[in-house]
């Protein structure tokens, strides 16, 4: 059985066999001179997300889950290619807007789910050193700067938060009362895909398409869809010793990332209902209305 309600195992084998393929069609072609030179470090850069992608499909099957921290080392070393080769190819400000969290949802969700992946999979201390060095901005965010100093005790912690949609919820969980955390994750969990749901506005500047995540809501392109898990809640749960009883069961929640034996996720609401629509039926519902 998938952990993952939206498709079936064949439809599963079928993706993951395309990125192994991607892979190592794009491996190959690292070895040879670039046509484009000024593209290379995104092409580098897209290869390592691949390994993210296939490791969320491999969760999403029901795969192992000791055998999913596999993806995490090659992913952090072409990372490191990309951003040495970046470096010496793009300008200062682009290499920091590509990297940049204030402002740009990507990379910091991004970053809030590698960090959160190699707490729940135990990756090794010398991988985990170089992909804190990786994610970087150190002091820039009360969230992510609290997950990275639970396994790096001298990492300084920012004093906001750079995208408190959603991610204001996850914080209270972390800081709030103790009996009180269990249900702050439930709810974050609940709220954690609508609250991503940030479309840019008609007549902004393009750096407004940067505050919305770019895989939000592709189910319904073949092949794009990789699962919608809330990885970051688990991370939190199993770094800040938050009992995740309410959240196992929810849509989203990759309980078996912390639980092998958890029973897959609930089947998501149709399309036509979607998340916000269900908030709002249980919010009147709660209110007799």
């Amino acid at each position: 059985m998938t952990r993952d309600p939206a498709h079936d195992r064949a439809w599963f084998d079928r993706w993951i066999a395309f990125d192994e393929r991607e892979i190592a069609l794009r491996s190959q072609d690292l070895q040879q001179p670039s046509g484009n030179a000024d593209y290379r470090p995104q092409f580098m850069f897209d290869l390592a997300m691949v390994h993210l992608r296939t490791l969320l499909r491999r969760y999403g099957r029901g795969d192992p889950v000791d055998g999913l921290v596999q993806h995490l080392p090659p992913l952090i070393q072409q990372w490191e290619q990309a951003w040495e080769l970046g470096r010496r190819t793009w300008s200062e400000a682009e290499f920091q807007a590509r990297r940049r969290w204030s402002g740009h949802l990507d990379p910091y969700v991004r970053a809030l789910w590698l960090v959160s992946l190699a707490l729940l999979l135990d990756l090794d201390d010398g991988h985990w050193q170089r992909l804190v060095a990786l994610v970087d901005n150190e002091d820039e965010d009360a969230l992510l700067d609290r997950l990275i100093a639970t396994r790096s005790p001298g990492r300084r912690i920012g004093t906001t938060l750079c995208h408190p949609r959603p991610y204001a919820g996850l914080l209270d969980a972390v800081t709030g009362a103790a009996n009180a955390q269990p249900d702050r994750l439930a709810r974050f969990v609940e709220g954690w895909y609508a609250g991503l749901d940030r479309p840019a506005r008609a007549g902004l500047s393009p750096a407004a398409s940067a505050q919305r995540v770019w895989w939000h809501g592709n189910d319904d392109t073949e092949g794009a869809y990789f699962g919608y898990w809330c990885v970051e809640a688990a991370a939190v749960a199993k770094a800040f010793g938050i009992d995740d009883g309410p959240c196992i069961g929810l849509p989203h929640y990759p309980a078996a990332l912390l639980h092998p034996a958890a029973p897959p996720a609930a089947p998501l609401e149709p399309a036509s209902v979607g998340w916000t629509s269900r908030l709002r039926q249980r919010w009147s519902a709660g209110r007799g209305g």
